[in-house]
């Protein structure tokens, strides 16, 4: 039986395999940026503005605290980011 890798890029590095994936993910849902975070908002992988990732992520942890789940805006600084913790 044959397979088909639909991959474009790939990696054996986790880091770099994730971050590809959220690459990936981030074009093809036309969004700004992605990341993924540890539970005390450390980025395991990101895509898009490294700022914006860090400050997502560090704020995202002290939600996650509170909630299970959130949809909707941070503000900083006159910057603003939709954001979704699933």
């Amino acid at each position: 039986m044959t397979t088909i890798d639909r991959r474009r890029r790939r990696s054996e590095i986790i880091t770099e395999a994730l971050t590809l994936q959220l690459n990936a993910c981030r074009e093809d849902g036309r969004m700004q940026a992605m990341v993924l975070a540890d539970d005390v908002g450390l980025p395991l992988a990101s895509s898009g503005d490294p700022e914006a990732c860090d400050e997502i992520a560090a704020r995202m942890a002290m939600l996650a605290a509170r909630t299970e789940q959130f949809a909707g805006t941070l503000y900083r600084g006159g910057q603003h980011w939709e954001v979704e913790k699933i």
